[in-house]
């Protein structure tokens, strides 16, 4: 963990750095304010390269599947996490 400042997960930080570092490039987003700060670091990762998921039930409730997959890159998945589900992806 460590403690960001704006909206954007990347935002003048050294996430990418982490990242590159530690040769990750799939990442996992959750968070509150989907609208705001999940959208954001999306958009943010899929602009450095990372292949971004978004745990469905980890993010604030109103999250509606269209709105991530037609405003991100093909690469962004989508797991759902309920119960009947076995953690599948959705594309």
């Amino acid at each position: 963990m460590y403690r960001k400042i704006a909206v954007g997960a990347f935002y003048a930080t050294e996430l990418h750095q982490i990242l590159v570092n530690a040769a990750v490039s799939h990442i996992i987003i959750v968070g509150v304010t989907t609208e705001c700060c999940v959208t954001t670091t999306l958009r943010e990762a899929n602009d450095r390269g990372n292949d971004p998921s978004v745990i469905l039930g980890a993010v604030e409730p109103d999250l509606e599947l269209a709105k991530v997959s037609s405003a991100y890159s093909s690469a962004t998945q989508l797991m759902d996490t309920s119960p009947s589900s076995s953690m599948s992806l959705l594309r």
